[in-house]
């Protein structure tokens, strides 16, 4: 066992012991001391929430001294770490234990310490007491103030400093620890931040006088306030550039900006095709280099487009409207015969344009410095004419130079009976050499004809709409031509592009194109209605009307031939076959429409009318009307006692005689309405007659 190491722990275990005996012996209060002396409305050695109170409260526990009475105390409330004087004084019982001071206001971070000692009846005293510093601060931070841009009247830029005035602790206990910034109103739309004399800060957008406003807040929650204003005056962001078009092929348009927030982005948007189509994303241009100030953009393809520039702000200008252009020429492919002219036109690019033939298989063709080509007179071939521009642009059209031409030769503008088989079609071809074997193509290209009707057709039996022909040692080709059943306008076309190697048509690989003058023509046929074959109702049946007044719809029939085309000039006989009513017209003709009518002024009772066209199919077409019934004057379709009093009056010249009184109530048919009609109309109504 080893008893050195074990005398050496209880050594230490025994200094333990004695350290916490002494320790505990100096945290007693000494004989006549207050002990546990504290606080209970402030935090010691701390500036909080507490310290906006303006008493301080304190409170111990009581002095004792052993074999003496407790008197009293003498206290001081004081700002000073080492006061010595206690000039206040609690006496007359020893049972107080606490104690308030007075009420300190305006007080911004002052530290107050509380010195107590107690007094005996013997004339002894204890020991005095210090306890702080305890602090009030009921007073909002002092000296803070903000400045924008170091007091500036106006600013161009929404970004700005702003400077915050005031002391933070522990040089000012009372100082702003926070602060909270704000460009709408204190404490609105922005945080508590840790307070700094100087701060970045972002106006709102927009020129007018703008305002900052900054709480600051101590450590006790008090706060204070301030504000500054500046005036924005930034130019209003534009965007804009002097040119107004640009040429596919390298060409550059430069937008330059002005005015608005830092920083910036550019943008092409808006691309659309010439025809105003959508032409999507970087089709027509695409930007090449930019700056805060220019972009520069260069042409893709032609068509139109904007460029956009935004802001820091979010502010955006855009362009007007630019085009790009790509040199073209007009036509770009012609067919002349040997002599003839034909005027070029450049379009876009940049001028002046210069005109050149750049090759020619057709020696001896020549164009003007203005693009006024004039063929060969003696040669056929192909020429290239070729325009350019300022900018070395260049753009190409064909020129075919032929001897060939295509012309109608009879059966153009002719009129046909819709359904029946036109005159031939007839094409000339004239050339310098040898006319035949040029093929022509027939075409169909409008046809009036609809529904279950038969179209136009080259063949009699079947719907055949293209049709080919060779021409022949003269230089002639023609096609047949059945109309279609519907009476109207026909067109059809014929073509020459190819010439037949083997004079067959079985195949087109011996076919070589050719250039021909005139090619295509066309043809316009007028197909008009047959023989009438068929009348019709069409309108004005079952009407009733008044006696002796002509009805207000005529009655209506349609003639029509074979294939439902109406018919002009068919007479059509109108006849009363039944009552003595009368008609406007008894024999009419059908007009350009093949419609015809008449009215009927009808009697009294029922109207029968027919509408009779010899030999055409549905003659007769019948037509019925009412004029009213006898005795039924008041048009109530009955006739009862109010007929007969009506008739009484009449007959008495006591109610209206006009037409329809005079004929309905004229029973007796005499021309006069007298007792007998009176009687008569009394017997229909109890049905007695």
């Amino acid at each position: 066992m080893n008893h050195a190491r074990t005398r050496k722990a209880a050594l230490t275990i025994m200094l333990a012991v004695v350290i916490l005996i002494f320790g505990a012996a100096a945290a007693l209060a000494a004989e006549g001391e207050v002990s546990n002396l504290r606080s209970t409305s402030h935090t010691l050695n701390t500036i909080d929430q507490n310290s906006q109170k303006t008493k301080i409260s304190m409170a111990w526990t009581a002095a004792a001294w052993t074999g003496k009475t407790l008197a009293g105390y003498n206290y001081k409330f004081s700002t000073s770490a080492s006061d010595t004087l206690l000039d206040q004084m609690i006496s007359g019982t020893a049972n107080i234990t606490g104690i308030d001071s007075a009420s300190y206001t305006g007080k911004n971070g002052q530290a107050y310490y509380f010195y107590i000692k107690a007094f005996f009846t013997d004339g002894t005293s204890g020991a005095t007491v210090k306890k702080g510093p305890y602090y009030i601060d009921d007073t909002a931070p002092l000296n803070t103030t903000v400045s924008i841009n170091a007091g500036g009247e106006s600013t161009s830029s929404i970004n700005v400093t702003l400077a915050l005035g005031g002391s933070a602790p522990p040089n000012n206990p009372g100082g702003p620890v926070q602060m909270y910034i704000s460009n709408t109103n204190y404490g609105a739309g922005g945080a508590w931040e840790t307070f700094a004399n100087s701060k970045a800060w972002t106006l709102t957008t927009g020129n007018g006088t703008k305002t900052v406003y900054v709480q600051f807040k101590d450590l006790a929650g008090n706060i204070s306030q301030a504000n500054d204003t500046i005036t924005l005056a930034v130019d209003a962001l534009s965007v804009s550039s002097s040119q107004t078009e640009i040429t596919v092929g390298g060409d550059q348009m430069t937008f330059t900006r002005t005015g608005g927030v830092a920083s910036y982005t550019w943008a092409v948007i808006e691309e659309k095709n010439l025809d105003g189509t959508d032409a999507g994303q970087g089709n027509v241009a695409a930007i090449d280099s930019l700056s805060d100030s220019q972009c520069l953009v260069s042409a893709v393809g032609p068509g139109t487009f904007r460029v956009r520039v935004t802001d820091g702000a979010s502010s955006t200008a855009t362009s007007q409207v630019k085009t790009v252009t790509e040199l073209t020429v007009s036509p770009v492919s012609v067919t002349l015969s040997k002599s003839q002219t034909q005027q070029f036109t450049a379009s876009y690019g940049t001028p002046p344009y210069s005109w050149s033939i750049l090759a020619s298989t057709a020696d001896g063709c020549l164009i003007n410095s203005s693009g006024l080509f004039t063929a060969s007179s003696s040669n056929t071939g192909v020429a290239t004419v070729r325009v350019t521009d300022s900018r070395n642009q260049t753009a190409d059209a064909s020129v075919n130079v032929t001897s060939a031409s295509l012309a109608i030769n009879a059966g153009n503008s002719q009129s046909v009976t819709a359904g029946a088989q036109a005159a031939n079609l007839e094409i000339k071809i004239t050339a310098d050499g040898s006319a035949a074997d040029y093929v022509i193509d027939f075409a169909i290209t409008a046809d009036p004809t609809m529904g279950d009707y038969t179209k136009a057709s080259f063949s009699p039996n079947d719907p055949v709409t293209t049709y080919q022909a060779l021409t022949d040692v003269n230089g002639d080709a023609s096609a047949p031509l059945y109309v279609g059943q519907k009476a109207g306008t026909y067109t059809i076309t014929a073509t020459c592009t190819n010439r037949d190697g083997n004079s067959d048509l079985d195949t087109t690989a011996d076919q070589t194109p050719v250039s021909v003058i005139g090619s295509p023509r066309t043809f316009t046929l007028t197909a008009t209605a047959g023989g009438a074959a068929t009348i019709s109702y069409v309108s004005g049946n079952g009407q009733t009307g008044t006696p002796a007044t002509a009805l207000t719809n005529p009655f209506v029939v349609l003639v029509t031939d074979a294939y439902d085309n109406p018919v002009l000039g068919t007479t059509v006989t109108f006849a009363v076959t039944e009552g003595t009513g009368s008609l406007s017209a008894s024999s009419v003709t059908t007009g350009s429409d093949g419609k015809t009518s008449t009215t009927l002024t009808p009697s009294a009772g029922t109207n029968t009318v027919t509408a009779t066209a010899t030999g055409l199919t549905g003659s007769p077409v019948t037509f019925s009307a009412s004029g009213g019934e006898m005795g039924d004057v008041d048009g109530s379709g009955v006739i009862n006692v109010f007929d007969v009093v009506k008739v009484a009056r009449a007959s008495l010249g006591l109610d209206n005689t006009g037409t329809y009184i005079a004929v309905l109530a004229d029973l007796t048919g005499d021309g006069n309405i007298n007792v007998f009609d009176v009687v008569k109309v009394a017997r229909l109504s109890l049905g007695l007659d």
